[in-house]
């Protein structure tokens, strides 16, 4: 693996403009060297952009896909036809690791678009060589029930959110449907989640995915273990765990890969957003996601900017502009506690600015309400008090406010 890993980093300094000026001053020669390079993240490549390929211009024999939803700007990436199927490959072997079978009937969750890789979970899902019936735009709830019905799936591949939805208008309706398997892609589902999935539609069994198609897939999770423990499964990423001083976090680091074999547009020493431990156990590696790095982490399954709080408060006379949110969970659901520091002796209505806020926060992120009212998020609590009163968690090296202290 090491030899690979040096070949990927020259290769791609030798290829690539963006690598080539981000490590003009590094040499290459060991694993030392590698562990010196500086990191890129998602902001770093949606500006590169073009210049991460390494065929320049137009690359030929190769598919681009839009992701990183969360910059709030499209990202392209480019994958050759060959990685595209290499990385299948391993897409196929977490989804049958994680539950589906060759004897599932699998009804999948997704909105085609364009520049979107959806397809690729269906020819993922052919490695497993079970029944598959996409479910395109779903918003046609009845329509998705008697489908459901009609094909006999007894397996939902799906995103919490939408699950969650989806089974509540079951419920409203009166409607009975019996699902053996829930297999989760993204995000694991809270035990919560879990029970209420049981009692309303039967489910056995719940496994999930861990992928991203910037980098590939990492892993899986088969309810042997908790469920944000993951088992890596990819031969082609090198995996580490950086240490952070900055986040507020006492253990873990942060998530970050390298992909071997992705030469058209390389992915070197690569950020991916999320925070954990990694460890090994009968031979196996483990990744323990234990959330979002920065301002924008997951709540509920779906990505928070919680960035925007600061045009919440921009314009009032009565706030001081700092601002930190709490993310913990209770019951194994995640709890949202928002801190707002007011100016001392102002006056302003505590209640009309808790409205303002809840209405904000739904505006932004049209999700929220059916996240909270099918129990994925447990409560969002809001916090107004003057800056003699009020604590915030520092950075000890910086003595700077930590906008998010991520704490499940």
């Amino acid at each position: 693996m090491e030899e690979k890993i040096l070949e990927i980093a020259n290769y791609a300094k030798n290829k690539s403009l963006y690598y080539a000026e981000k490590y003009l001053n590094y040499e290459i020669k060991n694993i030392d060297d590698f562990y010196k390079l500086p990191l890129s993240d998602s902001k770093m490549f949606l500006e590169a952009q073009e210049n991460l390929l390494t065929t320049q211009p137009n690359p030929k024999n190769s598919y681009v896909f839009s992701t990183g939803g969360s910059l709030g700007k499209p990202k392209n990436v480019h994958v050759s036809f060959e990685e595209f199927h290499r990385n299948i490959s391993f897409h196929g072997l977490s989804y049958n690791k994680a539950g589906i079978g060759r004897d599932d009937r699998v009804a999948t969750f997704g909105i085609p678009g364009t520049k979107t890789s959806e397809f690729s979970v269906y020819l993922g899902l052919e490695k497993t060589g079970c029944f598959i019936l996409p479910i395109g735009v779903h918003d046609d709830f009845d329509y998705i029930y008697h489908a459901i019905k009609e094909h006999n799936i007894n397996t939902l591949l799906v995103m919490p959110t939408d699950l969650l939805t989806f089974v509540n208008y079951l419920n409203q309706k009166k409607y009975f449907l019996e699902i053996e398997k829930i297999i989760t892609g993204g995000e694991a589902l809270a035990s919560t989640s879990k029970l209420f999935l049981s009692d309303s539609i039967g489910v056995k069994f719940f496994g999930s995915t861990f992928q991203g198609m910037d980098f590939g897939t990492i892993g899986y999770n088969n309810g042997s273990k908790d469920s944000n423990v993951y088992c890596i499964n990819n031969d082609d990423l090198f995996i580490e765990v950086l240490k952070l001083n900055e986040q507020g976090i006492d253990k873990g680091g942060e998530i970050v890969v390298t992909n071997i074999s992705r030469r058209l547009s390389p992915v070197v020493r690569y950020k991916t957003g999320d925070y954990g431990l990694k460890f090994f156990e009968n031979n196996k590696m483990y990744i323990k996601v234990l959330g979002r790095v920065g301002s924008k982490p997951k709540i509920g399954g779906e990505i928070f900017n919680l960035d925007i709080l600061d045009r919440f408060i921009e314009n009032k006379s009565f706030y001081t502009g700092r601002h930190q949110t709490v993310i913990s969970k209770e019951n194994n659901v995640d709890k949202v506690l928002i801190k707002i520091e007011t100016i001392l002796n102002t006056d302003f209505s505590y209640q009309s600015e808790k409205e303002r806020l809840n209405n904000f926060l739904k505006e932004n992120h049209p999700k929220l309400e059916s996240q909270l009212l099918n129990n994925y998020i447990e409560s969002i609590d809001f916090l107004f008090e003057n800056e003699k009163s009020i604590k915030f968690h520092k950075s000890e090296n910086t003595k700077k406010i930590i906008k998010v202290i991520d704490e499940r």
